[in-house]
């Protein structure tokens, strides 16, 4: 194969179809080649890490974005994604490096607040948790995932008044949301 940007464009762009349609496997060979083609892709690599996290290669997910990263430093969604992986493996202070280093450069993405405060809050730091997730729902005050979050936040820090509004809070934003439902029937069935 002899090195071709615009044959690599199209390989990604199908790998990127791949993944969406939830076809992992055919994702990672196309995008496999797409890298092969122009290895300078700071793109091609990050969704080729999307293709291995899918799989769970979470190794080979963290060389390709460590790859995209070496190409272009300041990737805003390869940086975030590379948190997210940390975050599955449980090394949450790498994943809080990353996270903060994207919101350097993308201060408004409520996503990297919100699992920043994941984060922290896998590592018992619940202060800085509920910092975070407050911040995601400045970002967006419709971000239904980091109100519950929040929510999560204040009932491990034992104010179960802050976690009953900010689920309710969820319930506003989102009727459906499973999870928050869920906590607060629990909180009630204990508290009657």
């Amino acid at each position: 194969l002899e090195l071709n940007p615009k044959l690599s464009e199209v390989y990604n762009n199908l790998g990127i179809a791949y993944l969406q349609k939830g076809d992992y496997e055919n994702a990672q060979i196309v995008l496999s080649k797409a890298c092969m083609l122009s290895p300078g892709d700071a793109q091609a690599y990050n969704n080729l890490g999307m293709a291995y996290a899918k799989l769970n290669n979470l190794s080979l997910a963290i060389s390709v974005y460590k790859k995209a990263l070496s190409i272009k430093p300041d990737y805003i969604d390869a940086h975030f994604n590379l948190g997210n992986i940390y975050l599955r493996n449980g090394e949450n202070d790498f994943a809080i490096e990353e996270y903060k280093y994207a919101i350097s450069l993308a201060p408004t993405r409520a996503e990297i607040y919100n699992n920043t405060g994941v984060a922290y809050g896998n590592k018992g730091d619940f202060d800085n948790a509920i910092e975070f997730y407050k911040k995601a729902i400045d970002v967006n005050p419709k971000y239904a995932e980091a109100y519950n979050n929040l929510g999560g936040a204040y009932y491990n820090k034992r104010d179960t008044k802050k976690a009953l509004l900010s689920w309710e809070k969820v319930l506003k934003l989102d009727p459906t949301h499973k999870a928050a439902k869920e906590y607060l029937m629990r909180f009630r069935n204990i508290s009657n």
